[in-house]
């Protein structure tokens, strides 16, 4: 089993969320295609990798959010989530 937490993936994310104008709100270095989660996925599931963080900025943002409160890191979340 491996979980895989890619964070916002153009173009699929943006469909399944239902909001095609999100996108214009994630600064684009943060965006991964869906190719180059699929290859580090499989890589890190060929490894026997329980759980892969794909991208630089992606695992930067994971590691940071561990050091904040969590009611802090909600609220941040959520005003970025309603631009």
């Amino acid at each position: 089993v491996l979980a895989v937490c890619p964070g916002p993936v153009k173009p699929a994310f943006f469909d399944v969320v239902g909001s095609a104008d999100l996108d214009k709100t994630i600064p684009k270095p943060l965006m991964m295609q869906p190719e180059d989660v699929v290859r580090i996925s499989l890589k890190a599931f060929d490894a026997g990798d329980t759980v892969i963080v794909p991208g630089v900025p992606n695992k930067a943002a994971a590691f940071f959010s561990r050091l904040m409160p969590r009611k802090l890191y909600a609220i941040s979340m959520a005003k970025g989530m309603k631009r």
